[in-house]
């Protein structure tokens, strides 16, 4: 499951709970849309203003009061084209954030064919979203949501909504994940005659040190520091090498990018002696856990060649 959205009993605080573990994830890239009202018209309970999830504080116009609600017997009346118009540009190129935020999908947006087509698309697609799907009514949009493959529908109770956010908060950051990119280094030493390579254990195998970019990072930046995390190690990288391969899990659409990199500085030994192993660099490749990882040991075995006097 990729996506998380919340449903349940009106004012149950759905939306409070989505606006909590956002503030949880500080530094995540937001995008898509969120509602707000505003009681600003004469005979009205208050407009429902669509806006940027990441727009705080919220801006309120005509071209983006997407309904009106009245209460009693008139109900509410929405506007599809705010919603066609407003809504698509709030989640245009909402594929390149983090997290999308749909807050939240209802009824007014019924007759609003183009925001519903590309809420469609952003349902078929890898970047996770958290939203809030109203629990009454049977428009079609909402049964596209609450019976998509990647939806994970979670009800919010009175009972379990103050215990909720750790759980979404792991949820999301697990498929977050799986969607950015990881940085690592292949750490060289010459000993004995030979250039030998760094192994960090995992599982009953060996990988290269790595981890995911985080917020800020730049590719360089994230190799070095999972190495420093991970191993103790210090290094300098090495000019003009820069490999990258997929994802040893198919349902990952991250990148593995690795660089060289030479011991310089302070060797803390962070790790136990037992989960590092400096081996030959020609024999990593059979020690490897993660076959993805083969070609990176031969392209530096290449580079190295090529820079031999």
């Amino acid at each position: 499951m990729t996506h998380i959205f919340l449903t349940g009993q009106i004012q149950i605080g759905k939306s409070t709970l989505l606006r909590k573990v956002l503030a949880g994830m500080p530094g995540i890239r937001i995008g898509g849309f969120r509602t707000v009202t505003a009681a600003d018209l004469e005979g009205a309970i208050g407009s429902v203003y669509l806006v940027p999830a990441a727009q705080d504080p919220p801006l309120f116009s005509d071209a983006n009061r997407a309904a009106i609600r009245f209460g009693g017997s008139r109900g509410a009346v929405g506007h599809p084209n705010v919603f066609d118009l407003a809504g698509t540009a709030a989640l245009r190129d909402a594929e390149k954030a983090d997290l999308i935020v749909m807050d939240e999908i209802g009824f007014l947006e019924v007759d609003a064919a183009e925001f519903r087509a590309r809420i469609g698309k952003l349902l078929d697609g890898n970047t996770p979203i958290l939203g809030v799907v109203r629990q009454q009514g049977e428009t079609e949009l909402q049964q596209t949501v609450r019976t998509h493959p990647n939806v994970r529908l979670i009800e919010v109770t009175r009972e379990n909504r103050d215990n909720l956010q750790p759980e979404l908060t792991g949820l999301l950051r697990y498929a977050m994940n799986r969607r950015i990119n990881s940085c690592g280094v292949l750490l060289l030493r010459h000993s004995g005659g030979e250039t030998q390579v760094l192994l960090l254990r995992s599982g009953a195998a060996w990988a290269f040190p790595k981890g995911h970019i985080e917020p800020g990072e730049d590719e360089e930046t994230a190799a070095l520091r999972e190495l420093w995390e991970e191993t103790g190690r210090l290094a300098t990288l090495m000019p003009c090498f820069r490999y990258e391969t997929a994802s040893a899990r198919p349902e990952e659409t991250r990148k593995i990018i690795y660089f060289l990199g030479q011991p310089g500085g302070v060797d803390l030994q962070r790790t136990p002696e037992a989960a590092c192993r400096w081996v030959p660099i020609r024999e990593a490749a059979q020690k490897l856990r993660f076959a993805e990882d083969v070609p990176a040991v031969n392209a530096a075995i290449r580079y190295l060649a090529e820079r031999k006097p």
